[in-house]
């Protein structure tokens, strides 16, 4: 996945607790998804009721979206469980 952080737009604020209530104009949002570089579900790298390899090496190549700053950029990798779900492992790396 990649994500982007400090894209600068308006933000709704529902709760009086933490500001106005209302639009926040300049609302600093960070984490934003930008891109699934290999799809929702990522790509099978091993599969059940095989021997797991000690080392998977692959490689994706993909153009960040126009609106995109490359350097508030990251890349996030994650391995799953595709039956439960659970995230076994997630690494992040700034793009630039």
């Amino acid at each position: 996945m990649v994500i982007e952080d400090s894209i600068i737009a308006t933000q709704k604020n529902n709760d009086a607790a933490i500001g106005p209530v209302g639009d926040i104009e300049d609302f600093v949002h960070m984490h934003v998804l930008r891109a699934a570089l290999n799809g929702t579900w990522g790509t099978t790298i091993a599969f059940g009721g095989h021997d797991n390899p000690a080392t998977v090496v692959t490689t994706t190549q993909s153009t960040l979206p126009e609106a995109c700053v490359p350097k508030n950029c990251h890349v996030v990798a994650f391995i799953f469980n595709a039956n439960t779900k659970e995230v076994l492992q997630a690494a992040e790396v700034k793009l630039q």
